[in-house]
């Protein structure tokens, strides 16, 4: 696989010692045959070469564990057969909506809308799958972007909402979720955000991110910013009014919810009753799934393959319990938080407003609508 040598575009490649250090790790990596996701490309070998923060040898060790992980998990063939749990697909908040003013995709998280009791209706692994799946559409979605622009994309920015978030969401069980895939986000697709937004940040936030942010380290702490307060007027220098939703300052209401709940799933409180259509892998497919994503609600009946929606653009996905839970996970794993249970817990709803007109999410060559 060969490649053009290009200079410092300030876009993908930022400055001449980010060109040197890719250039090293492609000769490095001169017997490396790749995929979409995994590749030789200047976009992929620099998110390695800053994961390791500049470290050539670091980045390539990184790079080849991550090859050799793709070898054995096979996560194109997990992203092509997988159908996730309809609990995930129902109540794991979160969604793609539209794109920012470089035109990146833009991932809403809903953290503090997780029911921590989600372990109990599925399986680790089955939660692993499903992040991977979506770390493997999200190379589609990149790809898509690409096309629309005419540049490449291989970041997103992430706005995650901490409203609701509270002890609960540590308990053990939770935890031991989330460390299961915070390794395969960092290890295996890192750096895939430009920045993230942290917004309606809880006190048991602020408390562990005034403990850990001095052992941040600056690359990385400067990818994140926490807003006390309205969120609008930060987002807003990010993301165009008509792109972001009304709950946050914009003007995009979808279906007659300021919150775009169709695309940002809400999440909630799971039903100790619930029962959902259990994880299944197809056989039958033979290309990457970007329809199994799309929300659903109530039915508990599968979508058949001629029932599921078509999209006029693409699927979503995120990367979920990103830098946020895993630097408040540090800072509570030996906590006494981590036992709590959280069956009864109440979590706090999303309240509707008025609806006002629909505006509608446009597909053009300016923008697009990704739908998780």
């Amino acid at each position: 696989m060969t490649h053009e040598i290009k200079g410092v575009d300030g876009w993908v490649i930022r400055t001449p010692k980010e060109r040197q250090g890719v250039e090293e790790m492609r000769i490095l990596l001169n017997d490396f045959e790749g995929d979409a996701t995994l590749n030789t490309g200047d976009a992929c070998l620099v998110r390695f070469l800053r994961a390791q923060h500049g470290h050539v040898n670091k980045a390539v060790k990184m790079f080849r564990n991550a090859a050799e992980w793709r070898k054995n998990k096979k996560p194109i063939e997990i992203a092509m057969r997988y159908d996730a749990p309809q609990v995930i697909r129902q109540y794991r908040p979160g969604g793609i909506l539209g794109r920012d003013k470089t035109g990146a995709p833009v991932f809403y998280d809903r953290i503090g809308q997780v029911d921590a009791s989600i372990v109990k209706h599925c399986t680790k692994e089955e939660l692993e799958h499903f992040e991977i799946q979506k770390q493997e559409l999200l190379t589609e979605i990149f790809k898509k972007c690409s096309q629309v622009d005419g540049r490449e994309h291989h970041q997103q920015l992430v706005v995650n909402d901490l409203a609701g978030l509270g002890m609960g969401h540590l308990s053990k069980n939770a935890i031991s979720v989330v460390q299961a895939i915070i390794p395969v986000l960092d290890n295996y697709y890192p750096m895939r955000f430009t920045k993230m937004i942290i917004i309606n940040p809880p006190f048991v936030f602020n408390v562990g991110w005034n403990l850990i942010k001095p052992f941040i380290n600056e690359s990385t702490k400067a990818q994140i910013e926490v807003v006390q307060g309205d969120p609008s007027k930060i987002l807003l220098q990010y993301i165009d009014k008509d792109q972001l939703p009304k709950s946050l300052g914009g003007n995009l209401v979808i279906n007659g919810d300021p919150y775009c709940g169709d695309i940002i799933i809400k999440g909630g409180k799971i039903p100790k009753d619930y029962q959902g259509y259990p994880a299944t892998y197809r056989e039958d497919r033979t290309d990457l799934p970007m329809e199994i994503l799309v929300p659903v609600r109530q039915s508990f009946k599968r979508p058949t393959p001629s029932e599921e929606p078509e999209l006029n653009f693409v699927a979503s996905v995120s990367e979920w319990w990103t830098t946020t839970i895993s630097s408040i996970n540090d800072w509570v794993q030996n906590a006494d938080a981590a036992e709590i249970e959280t069956n009864d817990e109440k979590l706090p709803e999303l309240k509707d407003e008025i609806p006002e007109e629909e505006i509608q999410i446009p597909v053009s060559n300016n923008k697009c609508c990704v739908i998780c």
